[in-house]
């Protein structure tokens, strides 16, 4: 399992195939027996609802996928427009349109790897940690998205839908590069 605070990469990714979208939920409970739920396009292992990890392998370079993640024209593109910046402090909003606008602070870069930041502060108060892995002639990107209250109607509405809609959203990231010309 990933430990999200340090964004090391899963054991249990090492293997997976160009093909596969895992979707994770990490625990820190001892008395869980994770379940796992495999089709033919995703796998996914439940095993508590505070933390989504998807893993996705892009057929593009490393650089390519860091630029959809940090440059706010890319990342229009195919997920939020918002005035994102890789710099520790930087404060941003996402404008998730009928969910409004998110503002966000960035707390993790190592540039070309490594992007962390908060999301909804004030309303969700939840972390996106994105970590980017070169794999053969693409790049595996890992995502976990932490913090999510369950407790609360709200956080648990909000744990339901992006978990379910994380892998798409990765998804159009892949068919967006394709017709973007990143040179």
């Amino acid at each position: 399992m990933r430990n999200v605070d340090n964004g090391s990469i899963p054991s249990s990714a090492a293997g997976a195939t160009a093909s596969v979208i895992c979707l994770r939920h990490s625990t820190t409970s001892k008395n869980r027996n994770p379940r796992t739920i495999t089709t033919q396009t995703r796998t996914q292992i439940i095993t508590d609802e505070r933390t989504i990890e998807v893993d996705q392998f892009l057929s593009h370079s490393p650089a390519t996928v860091w630029r959809a993640l940090t440059e706010p024209d890319v990342m229009a593109l195919w997920w939020a427009a918002g005035d994102i910046s890789p710099v520790v402090g930087h404060s941003f909003t996402l404008d998730m349109g009928g969910f409004g606008k998110q503002p966000c602070t960035v707390t993790k870069v190592d540039p070309q790897r490594l992007i962390a930041y908060t999301f909804a502060e004030g309303t969700l108060d939840s972390t996106l940690t994105w970590t980017i892995v070169p794999e053969g002639t693409g790049t595996r990107l890992f995502l976990a998205h932490s913090g999510l209250d369950v407790d609360t109607p709200m956080g648990l509405q909000a744990f339901k839908g992006m978990g379910s809609g994380w892998p798409g959203i990765l998804a159009a990231m892949e068919q967006t590069l394709e017709g973007v010309d990143l040179r």
